[in-house]
């Protein structure tokens, strides 16, 4: 196995143009003799928190339009391009499986088509976005703070098991007053996180698994943003990995192995390296961007522009009377608020402030 990833690296380096590539030395993983250690470090720590109280969180890219490579049918049918479009979930859990917190959903739009109008505080997922629909160290440290208020309201202390991806640093762990975080080692979560021992994997297998006829996979075509994100968050509720008529102790929960075959999607060596090659311009990009605020002057403006072409329309283009009197309406709204706010109502009134 070794060599054939050595093989595919010197592939990449063709592929990408890059001159003086050596193979370095990998690092192995653990042996059994590490991983008990690391197990047994780990069940002490847990032994601290009652289970109901120990968390594990993990992320998982989702192609959230892909169909199965796979289908039955009676007949042939037209081939159907592979779509592109994923996001990210970060799922979380606890060790008796009796909590499953709102998944975190990164999309790579702010507001998409479908999701104009609505109001996605109210959504049943924390909802986040960036231009790559990744993961960033300030999507990861704005959850935190969600989930620590989260568990003050619950007045709950909890421990929070994650990866040591360098994503997951924190910026202000003083504030995260109701949530240890304890970093599994490198090259060990695999074997001690219990997200990639199968959970992550019978989330995806729900999504992926039917194999639908010709005219349902028409169908399921035509559905938008909103009803397949809510397909997909159902199936994650309706999963319990751990059923809580049989809670498990604190060594089944860092002893579940993963034996089963992960079923991710395939992915082509031009792709990653497109990937690589775009990723390497925009690692500048760490902040989520937040549109800019436009000012009264700027919105009063643009105001009288839009009522300025609806006094001399162009022909045959109609509006009714109530939209006029709206924008009019807008525009002396904001007129009023901007007054109000130069007004100071009475001397001392900056002290109340």
């Amino acid at each position: 196995m070794g060599e054939i990833i050595i093989a595919k690296a010197f592939d990449f380096t063709r592929l990408m143009n890059i001159e003086g590539f050596t193979r370095s030395v990998a690092q192995s993983g653990p042996n059994e003799e590490e991983l008990t250690k690391e197990r047994e470090k780990l069940q002490e720590l847990i032994n601290n928190f009652d289970l109901e109280n120990v968390f594990n969180c993990d992320e998982t890219g989702l192609y959230w339009e892909l169909k199965p490579s796979k289908t039955l049918s009676i007949g042939p049918f037209s081939r159907i391009k592979k779509s592109k479009n994923r996001i990210t979930l970060l799922l979380t859990f606890n060790a008796t499986g009796s909590v499953k917190l709102s998944a975190l959903f990164i999309h790579k739009y702010q507001t998409p088509r479908d999701l104009i109008g609505i109001d996605k505080s109210k959504l049943p997922i924390d909802y986040f976005w960036n231009k790559k629909a990744w993961m960033q160290t300030s999507i990861w440290n704005k959850y935190l703070e969600l989930l620590n208020q989260r568990m003050k309201k619950r007045n709950k202390k909890i421990l929070l098991l994650v990866d040591n991806a360098p994503v997951h640093s924190i910026s202000n762990p003083e504030l995260l007053i109701n949530i240890t975080i304890h970093y599994l080692p490198s090259n060990t979560t695999a074997h001690l996180q219990p997200a990639d021992a199968g959970i992550i994997n019978s989330f995806k297998i729900l999504v992926t698994s039917p194999s639908p006829s010709v005219e349902k996979l028409n169908n399921d075509i035509n559905l938008n943003e909103t009803e397949e994100v809510q397909r997909l968050l159902d199936q994650y509720n309706q999963y319990n990995n751990f059923t809580l008529g049989e809670l498990m102790s604190t060594e089944e929960f860092i002893l579940i192995d993963d034996d089963n075959n992960y079923r991710e999607e395939e992915i082509t060596d031009e792709e990653i390296v497109n990937i690589i090659k775009s990723n390497e311009t925009d690692l500048a990009e760490e902040e989520i961007n937040l549109q800019p605020k436009i000012s009264i002057s700027e919105a009063l403006e643009s105001l009288d522009k839009v009522l300025s072409f609806l006094s001399n329309p162009p022909d045959n283009f109609v509006i009714e009377l109530n939209n006029r009197n709206l924008m009019h309406n807008f525009k002396k709204q904001i007129i009023f608020f901007d007054k109000n706010s130069k007004v100071q109502s009475v001397l001392d009134s900056w002290l109340n402030t």
